[in-house]
Order: C-alpha cells, then sequence, then structure tokens
C-alpha cells in the first residue's frame, strides 16, 4: 500500500546557465541515485520554450520504502505540474 506520491521537478532558467536559453542547450543530465535500485538518468534534452518545466521521476513511499520511477514530462510551470498529479497546493502570487 502506498502512503504517497510526489514527483521530481526541474526547470529552466537562462540567468542560472549564463548563455543558455533552455535546457536542451545546457545539455543537462539529473541522476537520482535511491538505495537498493538502479540509478536513474534522465537528460533533459526535449525541451519546449512554452513548457520549461519537467517532472523526471515520481517517487512512491511505499511502506517507508522510497520506490523511484522515471517519468518525464514537460510543463509550462510548477502550477500545471501540481494539476497534473494532484498535489493540491494553493497558488497565490509571489516573489523571489
Amino acid at each position: 500500500v502506498s502512503t504517497g506520491v510526489r514527483y521530481a521537478a526541474c526547470s529552466s532558467s537562462p540567468s542560472v546557465y549564463e548563455g543558455v536559453a533552455n535546457w536542451a542547450q545546457a545539455d543537462a543530465v539529473v541522476t537520482l541515485k535511491t538505495p537498493g535500485q538502479p540509478e536513474l538518468v534522465v537528460a533533459l534534452d526535449e525541451h519546449s520554450s512554452s513548457k520549461p518545466m519537467c517532472a523526471i521521476a515520481m517517487l512512491d513511499n511505499d511502506g517507508g520504502r522510497i520506490q523511484v520511477t522515471k517519468h518525464v514530462e514537460y510543463f509550462p510551470s510548477h502550477k500545471e505540474v501540481d494539476s497534473a498529479f494532484g498535489f493540491g497546493f494553493k497558488w497565490v502570487a509571489g516573489r523571489k
């Protein structure tokens, strides 16, 4: 029985990678290492300027053991990731 599901996500930001406008240009690779499971490697190479946010993996708490499943899907923003996977966060205007 699963006790909860979450997704790890990445988003592109040109200010993070100077001179790089998106993940495809950065040649970005995410590696998740989870005890007792094979490494999960995700290349962020399918970028779309209208969908800079990438949900890369499903993390499922299965009785205290984390099960990681690759899931690569791009979204326009955090809010759309939330909506797609039903997290139920309350979204309000903010700033960094």
